[in-house]
């Protein structure tokens, strides 16, 4: 694996503030199971807290371990809406527990704890390659996925400019681990269970108006090809799933620029994504994934580090439960009611939702009697749940 990475002309990222003070950054802390050493929230105050790389990936695999990615309250309250501002998601997720939230959240939520223990961080977008999930050729939809870009906190590592690629949001086979933002082929970071590995490449959408540099007959030179590559081609997040599984060979699941995102820029995506029907997955289904331990029951597993420990996979989609470990389905719960639904929400991904509240899904595309009804948007995404 690659052990370095930078921005384009290794652009360092300034300390910023915190929107979470030291005492919530012990919170979240707390409610993660951080149990690598103990830090007050003096400790954080004053810059005791090792941002290096090791406490990052601790943090980055504890989170996935501890919340799912959900977006329940769109469907079960009266509002139909969830909350993803920073304040209200540490209020769900860690004062309250009451469920998870969705990629919005997961990274206001942990962009927050990074910068209030030193780290540098920034928010960036991507765009979802539904081939991905459906086996097809690449097609790539809206600009819609929040992921970070983090560097160690000042004195931490080789280099200050030093790049890695944070995405926190159980569901899409992403990197488990930060990954060092580098093309270099030895760049491959593990996945949830043996055989899944993640890798980052350049690309181009097949969508894209450019000459491509390898389009045959291609009128660049070599070195001007080269230059359209560095300037205008895209960071791809690639997946393989192992020998035997759907996806044998390296396909990206998703692309991204390095450009930073702020939180007006999300609030209008999220907007479309809680009104406009139909506009993305969470619209029509109760979409869950969440990670657990899958070694519990090996000899000496408790003595491994937690960034080495295989994960299952519980995934909600279309009224079923599934719990994989890669591709090889271990359980299928067939949910026949919305009684069940919430009952199961609970379960196995600790989403508190009252029996009450169910009125709130009646009618709606989401709800179970409506589930027939599948959309090209949702079609094959089975795949990812």
């Amino acid at each position: 694996m690659a052990s370095t990475g930078t921005l384009r002309g290794g652009a360092l990222i300034r300390k910023q503030p915190s929107y979470y003070t030291a005492e919530q950054a012990c919170q979240y802390l707390e409610r993660v199971g951080y149990v690598e050493a103990a830090y007050t929230a003096q400790d954080i105050t004053e810059g005791r807290f090792p941002a290096d790389l090791e406490n990052m990936a601790v943090l980055v695999r504890r989170h996935l371990l501890s919340f799912c990615n959900e977006s329940t309250p769109m469907h079960y309250s009266a509002e139909h809406y969830l909350d993803v501002s920073p304040e209200a998601t540490f209020k769900r997720l860690v004062v309250d527990r009451l469920g998870g939230t969705y990629c919005y959240g997961h990274h206001y939520l942990i962009l927050g704890v990074f910068r209030a223990l030193g780290y540098r961080a920034y928010s960036g977008i991507a765009r979802m390659n539904h081939g991905f999930f459906g086996n097809g050729p690449p097609a790539y939809a809206a600009y819609g996925h929040m992921m970070l870009f983090v560097q160690l906190g000042e004195g931490y590592g080789t280099d200050p400019a030093h790049t890695w690629v944070v995405d926190v949001a159980p569901g899409p086979p992403a990197p488990m681990l930060p990954m060092p933002l580098s093309a270099d082929p030895q760049n491959i970071v593990r996945g949830a269970s043996p055989g899944e590995v993640n890798r980052l490449t350049r690309g181009f959408s097949p969508q894209s108006s450019l000459v491509l540099p390898d389009a045959p007959g291609s009128p660049y030179s070599p070195n001007q090809a080269a230059r359209v590559v560095d300037e205008h081609a895209l960071w791809q997040v690639e997946y393989c799933g192992g020998a035997g599984s759907p996806t044998p060979e390296f396909k990206p699941v998703y692309q991204f620029m390095e450009q930073e995102f702020s939180l007006l820029d999300y609030a209008v995506q999220h907007y479309t994504k809680m009104y406009k029907p139909f506009e993305d997955i969470f619209w029509d289904d109760i979409v869950c994934a969440r990670y657990v331990l899958a070694d519990e029951h090996e000899e000496g597993a408790e003595r491994r580090k937690i960034t080495e420990r295989t994960l299952a996979k519980l995934g909600l989609f279309r009224g079923v439960v599934k719990k994989r470990i890669g591709f090889r389905e271990l359980e299928r719960v067939v949910l026949k009611s919305e009684s069940e639904r919430v009952v199961a929400l609970k379960k196995y991904f600790d989403v508190n939702i009252e029996e009450k509240d169910i009125v709130h899904i009646e009618g709606r595309a989401s709800s179970l009697a409506s589930l027939a009804k599948k959309t090209a948007l949702s079609a094959g995404l089975e795949t990812a749940f």
